[in-house]
């Protein structure tokens, strides 16, 4: 019944809105943060990405841009999850995250990594030992939270390709 509707009855408006005010503080933003958030998250062993379950699916893509783009290690958890299935590698690796806040097990994700010397960046909050916070307008907002957070990892990942293409060899 919902695909017979008219548009204006399918989508709120004002959220979309909101989201492509989120997405273009972002872009507009990134000049201060981008680089500095590509460096951090690329590290030898792979980029992990965190998120609470309402959020799973912008760690998720974040971690699939970082595959499937430059194609780097890349690997997403639901935060609570993630004490269960990849706190182990913050021992034995060099450990990098993108954390979007809000988990409600956050503080114990941080706790093991700021005790295994984990590098981190936070999204959408402040996250106690995050070498960085990437916040924009209505963050706190879970439908712009859906339509903006994964700008960042598109972007960190096209980062990394433009890198890597600037620093091949040419072929001949």
């Amino acid at each position: 019944e919902l695909l017979g509707t008219a548009p204006a009855a399918r989508f709120d408006a004002a959220a979309l809105r909101r989201g492509a005010e989120a997405n273009a503080a972002l872009l507009e933003s990134s000049v201060d943060w981008l680089d500095p958030l590509a460096d951090l998250l690329t590290g030898p062993d792979g980029t992990w990405t965190l998120a609470p379950a309402e959020r799973l699916s912008s760690a998720q893509q974040s971690a699939l841009m970082l595959r499937e783009v430059p194609r780097l290690a890349a690997f997403a958890s639901e935060t609570g999850d993630w004490s269960h299935v990849d706190v182990y590698l913050t021992k034995t690796q060099d450990y990098r995250a993108l954390v979007y806040a809000g988990s409600a097990w956050d503080a114990q994700a941080l706790d093991w990594m700021h005790q295994r010397g984990s590098r981190f960046a936070a999204v959408g909050g402040h996250l106690d030992g995050a070498e960085l916070a990437v916040r924009y307008p209505g963050d706190d907002d879970p439908t712009v939270a859906a339509l903006a957070d994964t700008l960042l990892g598109e972007l960190v990942a096209d980062r990394r390709l433009t890198a890597r293409s600037s620093h091949a060899r040419p072929v001949g």
